[in-house]
């Protein structure tokens, strides 16, 4: 899909990966309606980039918010070309130890409000004959990783949920995209619900420029999915399918025992 004189809607836009997909978006010559509920700091991006941004401060996980957005991004550039859902938030806890409450908040965020907006954003795409959804994963949710179920669940069903749109949309001119990016130097550790971060160390990350560019060139070739990870990454998620594959025995005792030595 074309970038240049395209308007993309991104949320997550105040920090992070969202931050930076708008930035990338700009310098390729789309217009960027950026969302997210900091107003200062989309306010201060929107400011970098200059005219062709618009900030629409808003809580995705409102019901008004998905008319806010759109209603905005029309009002600013007269139409939408795409919808990145960028926006989301961590949650640490053992299943049997999970509180029920805040699993509802890790659904609301990574899964209930995408779909909300896609709701409302794409008809508008369909109807124009071109668009694209491009939904932000996590490798976590095909991993299995104990003590993170809850936000791994709220992802693997935004996978399943991105899969069956893109396969509904077919034919319609409106691509589909999942991202699965990999640790990134971002405020992700820093706000995880349900654990405290305060004394531990972050896992090495990448900047998330990397990975915002990596997004952006498969808007541009129309990829299913981006992976983009660091190579011990790969490595590891690698392994990981292998023993899930073949020694399916193993790798639950080997992660089972990682898990009770923390």
């Amino acid at each position: 899909m074309q970038i240049a004189d395209h308007a993309f809607v991104v949320t997550g836009a105040s920090s992070g990966l969202g931050r930076e997909i708008a930035r990338v978006l700009a310098d390729a010559g789309a217009r960027v309606a950026l969302v997210a509920r900091r107003a200062d700091r989309l306010a201060e991006l929107a400011e970098q980039i200059g005219p062709t941004a618009v900030a629409i401060p808003a809580d995705v996980t409102t019901a008004e918010a998905p008319d806010l957005v759109y209603t905005r991004t029309i009002d600013a550039f007269g139409r939408v070309d795409g919808l990145v859902n960028a926006a989301g938030r961590g949650m640490a806890a053992d299943v049997l130890a999970m509180d029920l409450d805040t699993l509802d908040e890790s659904f609301e965020l990574n899964f209930v409000a995408p779909v909300r907006l896609i709701q409302r954003i794409v008809p508008a795409l369909v109807e124009q004959g071109e668009g694209v959804v491009v939904n932000v994963s996590s490798p976590t949710s095909q991993m299995g990783l104990p003590g993170i179920a809850g936000y791994a669940a709220a992802k693997a069903a935004l996978n399943a949920l991105t899969v069956a749109l893109r396969r509904e949309l077919l034919g319609t001119g409106v691509h589909v995209m999942l991202v699965f990016p990999g640790v990134m130097k971002t405020e992700y550790y820093e706000k995880i619900m349900g654990a405290d971060t305060s004394a531990e160390e972050p896992p090495p990350a990448r900047d998330p420029a990397e990975v915002a560019r990596a997004v952006v060139a498969g808007i541009v070739a129309n990829r299913r999915e981006v992976w983009s990870l660091s190579g011990r990454e790969r490595r590891g998620l690698a392994t990981m399918r292998f023993l899930g594959r073949f020694a399916p025995g193993t790798l639950d005792r080997g992660l089972g025992r990682a898990n009770r030595a923390e």
